[in-house]
């Protein structure tokens, strides 16, 4: 693994050998872009549901050891305020950025499965229409969803000017 990781490594031991390959895999923990649930599958030779099913439990699992370490525990306070400093939601990108600074060398994957472990935050996975994404909680979520509808009424009522090629000016007319 990359990064300082014995901290993950040592939580990664609390479980069984096939739940730790179906984390490693499903979140990209040794340096390889992270797998699908049907890929995973077909190595094991069982269903994408059963490997969710897999990761649900490992997860659930490994959450009761995260909770005993400090530094853990240190590192994701730090994140919530860092995600709080986002206004409560962030792309997981934008995210591990913003943890970077305190993650100990953590690569992003990493970080995103501490997030994930962790109970503090709240993960929507990519859907056709929205990027992944981590929120701090509902009032956080709820805020950015009627921004979104608000801001989607406004550029519908203007559909002109965004067909012409006016949509980064009425995006500025929107923000003022």
């Amino acid at each position: 693994m990359t990064g300082d990781s014995s901290a993950i490594n040592n939580l990664l031991s609390h479980i069984t050998d096939r739940q730790r390959a179906v984390v490693v895999n499903r979140f990209g923990l040794e340096g390889k872009e992270p797998q699908t649930l049907a890929t995973i599958g077909d190595v094991f030779g069982i269903t994408r549901e059963r490997v969710r099913q897999i990761e649900v439990g490992s997860i659930a699992t490994l959450r009761a050891d995260f909770m005993k370490d400090k530094a853990l525990g240190a590192m994701v306070n730090e994140a919530e305020k860092a995600l709080k400093g986002m206004g409560g939601i962030g792309k997981d990108e934008d995210f591990v950025k913003a943890c970077a600074p305190f993650g100990g060398g953590m690569s992003g994957p990493h970080l995103v499965f501490l997030a994930r472990v962790s109970e503090q935050f709240h993960f929507s996975a990519e859907t056709e229409s929205l990027h992944s994404f981590f929120y701090s909680d509902q009032k956080a979520l709820k805020k950015a969803e009627a921004l979104i509808i608000k801001l989607s009424k406004y550029m519908n009522a203007k559909q002109g000017r965004v067909s012409s090629g006016s949509g980064r000016d009425l995006l500025s007319d929107f923000v003022r």
